[in-house]
């Protein structure tokens, strides 16, 4: 993969810069964010912070639309005692981009995704939830996710950031794609 280094003016196929393909940011509640058209890269760095929701629910996405049974994921989260635990998913029709529990709280993560043409498409996102009460005693809740989309012969073009129970997010909350 190329350098992490983020380039906003970098014209498309620059080697070793992450550059910045398009960012939304709510200004009022919705249920997605949808970037779309995506330039064709080879890989795809989304960024994303959640403000909180409407209602408890959480984060998902989709490519292309796609929102059959293509995906599949390994995941691994935080218990509220400690430690981790975690699941395979397969045949879901979305792939988790946070906290796998309904929560109204804000979080944020990273998502990366190879974009290679006529194979599957891997990825692995990152994500946190922030704490619902303050100070150092109180950590956030960690989500790690390894995810595979399917059902593709074409290159990534739109992705989707969207809530799982059709809840909205709060104003504030944004998505912004990097290619590389």
């Amino acid at each position: 993969m190329p350098l992490p280094q983020k380039s906003p003016a970098a014209a498309a196929g620059t080697q070793n810069y992450w550059n910045l393909l398009k960012t939304s940011k709510l200004a009022a509640p919705a249920a997605t964010i949808s970037l779309t058209p995506l330039t064709a890269y080879d890989n795809y760095w989304a960024e994303y912070y959640i403000a909180g929701y409407a209602v408890a629910d959480w984060p998902k996405f989709q490519f292309n639309g796609d929102a059959a049974a293509n995906y599949a994921l390994t995941y691994a989260e935080t218990n509220p005692g400690g430690g981790l635990s975690g699941n395979k998913v397969t045949g879901s029709t979305f792939i988790y981009a946070g906290n796998a529990g309904a929560q109204v709280t804000a979080g944020y993560g990273n998502m990366y995704v190879g974009n290679p043409l006529a194979t599957e498409k891997h990825g692995t996102i990152f994500a946190a939830t922030q704490s619902t009460a303050a100070g150092a005693a109180n950590a956030p809740a960690l989500d790690l996710f390894a995810f595979k989309w399917a059902n593709t012969v074409a290159k990534i073009s739109r992705i989707d950031l969207l809530t799982n129970g059709g809840n909205n997010f709060l104003a504030g909350t944004w998505l912004s794609v990097y290619g590389a």
